[in-house]
């Protein structure tokens, strides 16, 4: 089981309404996706309120925010047990496993787009939903495993907006 437990920043795109959460900056300086970063989160408030005024510069973000945010990750079949208690859940993706890059999937939400055949839709287009029972979240990683050939967990998610 990997637990995640940080601050990250929110901010939607300017251009398509696409909601991103950003972290701790790995392969870059101050802050970097957390899709790219090793789903690494700010360690301390004070990091992602710094980040957070370096997003609020630039012109292709609005609505910057800072939130809690909590995952387990079940990286082996026996740590599902651990989280199907849970409330709300994601299925991460292993999209280029070498250089630490996943994607976040989330339900689907109307109006919003999807990514079919996949069940579900990526979470920065979904506006940060995730699903809402485990055994959706399980249906939608074993189908994106098989369709997408690329391996996928599930995870608990706990996002709070401050």
């Amino acid at each position: 089981m990997r637990n995640i437990k940080g601050w990250v920043c929110l901010a939607r795109d300017s251009g398509n309404s696409c909601q991103f959460l950003f972290g701790k900056g790995i392969n870059q300086e101050g802050y970097e996706s957390l899709q790219t970063n090793g789903i690494v989160p700010f360690t301390s408030i004070r990091e992602a309120r710094a980040a957070q005024k370096l997003m609020r510069k630039r012109d292709d973000l609005e609505r910057v925010g800072v939130a809690d945010l909590r995952m387990e990750i079940a990286e082996k079949p026996y740590d599902i047990s651990a989280i199907k208690t849970k409330r709300s859940f994601i299925a991460v993706m292993d999209a280029m496993k070498a250089e630490g890059c996943v994607q976040f999937f989330g339900r689907q939400v109307a109006g919003r787009p999807t990514v079919y055949p996949l069940p579900g839709a990526y979470l920065t287009d979904n506006c940060l939903q995730p699903f809402k029972d485990f055994e959706s979240a399980r249906f939608a990683a074993s189908e994106i495993q098989r369709q997408a050939w690329c391996p996928t967990k599930i995870a608990s998610f706990y996002l709070k907006r401050l």
